[in-house]
């Protein structure tokens, strides 16, 4: 969910202006007397910045290509271009290689008459297994699992792909502090592994990371996790097949609408 009105509108004209106006200073420092020639469409911008970012490895840029993402997959709609963040080589840098469709899903649409068809639905007709998970692991698995609020800068990209309008479209929710979606996605908690890579929710954490960044306050903005006492690549494996016996179904990170929120 976006958020609405006034406020979303200011701010992304205002990243966008910022960005637009970078393009065209470095347009104009290479000699070019028309860069509209250049760019002439929102496409055509994101795509020219997204390669600058991926050449620079620049994380401050790579968060505010977001705004871009958002506010071109506001005028796509569903038909929003993916754009892998991973590729930016900055978020992701240290991750273990692992596709989003292989990575497990603690929710999502339920098996037919598996464990996971009994949990509550939401309007999209997905559950919510987390709680389920959480019990398995300490009941089942005996694995130490904690509460802790951690650095958002501290975590680690699991998974090797980011879907930037999902990304965008948390992080913008973020920008109205007194939405019910802003309140869920800071009030929801990641599951990390005990080397502090992110289990599920990785698209929460990015979108939280650059909030963070906007207001200038990355070290001093945590997280809620919960903390799985084992490697990530021993939960990797753990947790999808419990996804598989309890009955939630895979997904890819696919983007079919311009953002939701929270996302995993």
């Amino acid at each position: 969910m976006f958020y609405g009105g006034r406020m979303k509108k200011e701010f992304i004209g205002y990243v966008l202006a910022l960005t637009c106006a970078g393009i065209y200073l470095r347009v104009m420092a290479a000699g070019q007397t028309d860069p509209a020639m250049l760019y002439k469409s929102l496409e055509d911008k994101l795509q020219a910045r997204f390669e600058q970012e991926k050449k620079s490895a620049d994380l401050p840029g790579a968060l505010l290509l977001l705004s871009l993402i958002a506010d071109d997959a506001v005028q796509k709609g569903a038909k929003a271009p993916d754009y892998n963040l991973c590729d930016l080589g900055t978020i992701c840098h240290d991750n273990k290689g692992i596709k989003r469709v292989d990575m497990p899903q603690l929710g999502g649409k339920p098996v037919p008459g598996s464990p996971a068809d009994k949990l509550p639905r939401d309007k999209s007709g997905e559950v919510d297994a987390k709680e389920q998970f959480g019990q398995y692991l300490v009941n089942s698995k005996k694995y130490m699992v904690t509460e802790e609020n951690v650095p958002v800068s501290s975590l680690k990209a699991t998974q090797d792909e980011l879907v930037g309008a999902k990304v965008a479209g948390i992080y913008l929710a973020l920008q109205d502090p007194n939405s019910d979606a802003s309140k869920e996605i800071k009030n929801s908690y990641l599951y990390i592994s005990s080397d502090s890579y992110v289990l599920d929710g990785h698209h929460r954490w990015v979108a939280l990371l650059a909030d963070a960044y906007r207001k200038g306050n990355i070290a001093g903005t945590t997280i809620k996790v919960k903390r799985i006492g084992a490697p990530i690549s021993d939960l990797v494996k753990v947790a999808n097949q419990w996804a598989m016996d309890f009955g939630v179904q895979a997904k890819p990170g696919v983007a079919t609408q311009p953002a939701a929120a929270p996302a995993k």
